[in-house]
């Protein structure tokens, strides 16, 4: 008798023969799902804009209802057309105390609302505007704003198309003002009319703390203008001058207004050319400075031990600042009126 293969034996019995694991046939998943995938059945991904949009509009409506539950509102790419909205909801807020605008889409009307709105409003503490579009228009109708003295505390128009007209307005108006503490141009092109009206403006202030100047191509002679209103200045604390190509001239000019300032804790000079001539300066006159602490040099020509120089300076600086808040927070001991037997 021949021998059958179970195989062949279960083919006539009618049976679906067992295979072995390694043959086996895998059941997919996806046999019995319809391949047939319709665009429409995807959610459109918005646009940028339109995200924006959205945002914007939840913004809004949260200043309105005086329901924010945050108290920093950033708006993008707003157009003019909602100023009138926007300083409606401004004028009986009291929870916002931030606003950042992105290149927002307002003409010298739209900030006349905005501004005129914020007199009202005693809440608000900082202004943020970025955009190139923010040019010497409204940099004149915010002046007005700041020779009032709002609550404002501080101002930051980061990457702005201001020319010398707007520069000389704003400096004017922060001249006069008693309230602002903080005011930065970081990466807004200030040039020699503008350095010269941010050295005059340091010259007549009494109470900005901060002033960042970060890639403002002031240049040498710019520098120079800005070192003679700080010899003459008494609150500043934080001066920033990174990238700003101020070289040789620049350094010299900043470091004999050095000795001549008792209120700046640190200055920032990264990134501007300075040789190791420039630093030997920098260091005589942080040497004759008993109130700097900080100082950022990276990106220069400087050697190793003129770093540590300076860095020992800085800890001296800092030692001694801690012995004087020590001396002022200490108790005074009581002397006794007359001997005691």
């Amino acid at each position: 008798m021949a021998l059958r293969s179970k195989r062949q034996g279960a083919r006539r019995a009618g049976r679906t023969p067992s295979r072995s694991p390694s043959c086996a046939q895998v059941e997919n998943p996806f046999d019995n799902v319809d391949a047939h995938i319709h665009m429409e059945e995807i959610p459109e991904i918005p646009s940028a804009e339109e995200a924006n949009q959205s945002e914007n509009e939840r913004d809004l409506v949260s200043l309105e209802q005086n329901s924010s539950e945050v108290d920093t509102l950033n708006f993008a790419q707003l157009p003019a057309e909602v100023a009138p909205r926007l300083a409606a909801a401004l004028r009986t807020n009291t929870i916002v105390s931030a606003l950042r605008f992105d290149d927002c889409d307002f003409d010298e009307e739209a900030m006349r609302m905005l501004t005129d709105a914020l007199r009202f409003n005693s809440r608000m503490k900082r202004l943020m505007f970025v955009s190139k579009c923010f040019g010497d228009g409204h940099a004149c109708v915010l002046a007005e704003y700041l020779r009032g003295s709002p609550p404002l505390s501080a101002l930051n128009l980061h990457s702005c198309g201001l020319g010398p007209r707007g520069l000389v307005a704003l400096c004017d108006g922060i001249a006069c003002n008693t309230v602002l503490k903080e005011f930065s141009l970081d990466r807004t092109a200030v040039a020699l009319e503008g350095a010269r009206a941010l050295g005059l403006m340091l010259a007549t202030n009494g109470d900005l703390q901060r002033l960042d100047l970060d890639h403002c191509e002031i240049g040498p002679d710019g520098a120079q203008l800005i070192a003679e209103g700080l010899t003459r200045n008494g609150s500043l604390q934080i001066l920033t001058l990174g990238s700003n190509d101020i070289g040789a001239v620049g350094t010299w000019a900043i470091a004999a207004a050095l000795p001549l300032n008792t209120t700046l804790e640190r200055i920032d000079l990264e990134e501007n050319a300075i040789d190791e001539e420039s630093a030997k300066v920098l260091l005589q006159a942080l040497e004759n400075n008993i109130s700097i602490t900080q100082t950022y040099l990276y990106g220069n020509l400087i050697s190793a031990p003129i770093i540590s120089s300076i860095r020992r300076i800085l800890a001296r600086n800092e030692e001694r600042v801690r012995c004087d808040a020590y001396a002022d927070t200490k108790p005074a001991q009581e002397i006794p009126l007359a001997h005691q037997d």
